[in-house]
């Protein structure tokens, strides 16, 4: 009879040591869900230092990395007049500048046509799908018509103001 003890004493001892060694190993297993400890026992996180950024030299940063005030400022989109069938698309452009400044705007034409700056007596040629940019001083003020000069359709209203 004790060898039966025996046995069932080893067998109770080794299903012991197994489920200590399982609950051990076990411990360092990160499928199990981390517990939040009490807040009295939680410690707040040490905060970290920013790290420092290397500096680019600015001939090599894009326009897009240098700070606003260090912008080249970019030039103006020259607005664009598109003619089709002897028409401005969208109705007649309305065009505004201030005294001194450069008057830029480009018209874009299906059709062969020539373009009049009405005051300031700016002609200039189109050719059909072609874009022909305008460019001269705004050297008086007022209200002025750009035309198509052949058909006579006017394209769009420059205004000058001081």
């Amino acid at each position: 009879m004790q060898s039966r003890l025996m046995r069932a004493a080893i067998a109770v001892v080794a299903v012991i040591a197994a489920v200590v060694l399982f609950v051990v190993l076990s411990e360092g297993d990160e499928t199990e869900p981390e517990q939040t400890p009490p807040a009295a026992e939680r410690q707040a996180p040490e905060a970290e230092e920013p790290e420092a950024e290397a500096e680019v030299p600015e001939a090599e940063q894009s326009e897009r990395e240098r700070p606003e005030r260090e912008r080249e400022p970019s030039e103006p989109a020259i607005p664009t007049i598109v003619v089709r069938d002897g028409e401005p698309v969208g109705g007649v452009e309305e065009l505004t500048f201030r005294s001194g400044d450069r008057i830029r705007f480009a018209i874009r034409s299906d059709v062969d046509e020539e373009v009049h700056v009405h005051g300031f007596d700016v002609y200039a040629d189109l050719e059909a799908g072609r874009k022909r940019e305008l460019d001269f001083p705004a050297a008086f003020e007022g209200v002025f018509e750009v035309e198509l000069h052949g058909s006579g359709v006017e394209i769009a209203t420059l205004t000058v103001r001081p």
